[in-house]
């Protein structure tokens, strides 16, 4: 059976000189699948639920935070208040967080973080009505997070969690850069690679032979 043009040109393409095929091996092609980049979820795996539908008032109020793993840095607060009666988001209410750090080293004020309100797509999958802010945590320890909602009528509720900033891993941002080089290693040898293979095919078919 006669195999296609492009097949046919591109086994010549990974044949080594003297006309011995050789294929890439399976290692190889294991770790460019396992190493290459994949893309980052924004929602529903980054965030994780700390608090579900706590009763503030006559709403219900849920807390997501970011990302999943809570090192020194910025940290995303996300708040959704929904009504009991048909779970919908409420639009006309406002929220505000204080971030309190909860350890023993120290006992600065508390953060006071306003939340922007956004209209984009929830942890649970819905365009709705979101309360944002960022938080910068510096210090690793246990925090204490209090959220204000103000209804529109004026009046204010509160609900309580709390979070835990865990310490960077050294070893794993080492590793994560040897990574990041072998995956380069690995990218360059097969574009030198496949140049050389090229390179040869060009100069079988386009030098005369010699008799």
């Amino acid at each position: 059976m006669h195999r296609t043009f492009a097949a046919h040109h591109l086994s010549l393409l990974f044949a080594p000189p003297g006309g011995h095929r050789r294929t890439l091996p399976l290692g190889l092609l294991v770790l460019l699948v396992l190493l290459a980049p994949r893309p980052v979820q924004a929602h529903g795996g980054e965030h994780v639920l700390q608090l579900d539908r706590a009763v503030v008032g006559d709403y219900r109020l849920s807390v997501w935070t970011g990302p999943s793993v809570l090192r020194p840095g910025q940290i995303l607060l996300e708040a959704l208040i929904t009504d009991p009666t048909d779970d919908v988001a409420v639009k006309d209410a406002t929220v505000r967080f204080q971030v309190q750090y909860d350890g023993v080293h120290h006992s600065d004020p508390p953060l006071d973080l306003p939340a922007a309100p956004v209209e984009s797509l929830s942890e649970r999958n819905r365009r709705e009505a979101l309360h944002l802010a960022v938080a910068d945590l510096r210090e690793v320890g246990p925090y204490q997070v209090r959220v204000f909602v103000t209804d529109p009528q004026g009046a204010v509720h509160q609900a309580e969690l709390a979070i835990q900033v865990v310490p960077d891993n050294p070893w794993l941002v080492r590793i994560l850069i040897a990574l990041t080089g072998i995956t380069g290693l690995i990218t360059a040898a097969f574009i030198w690679h496949s140049l050389r293979r090229m390179r040869f095919w060009w100069r079988e078919r386009l030098v005369p032979s010699r008799a």
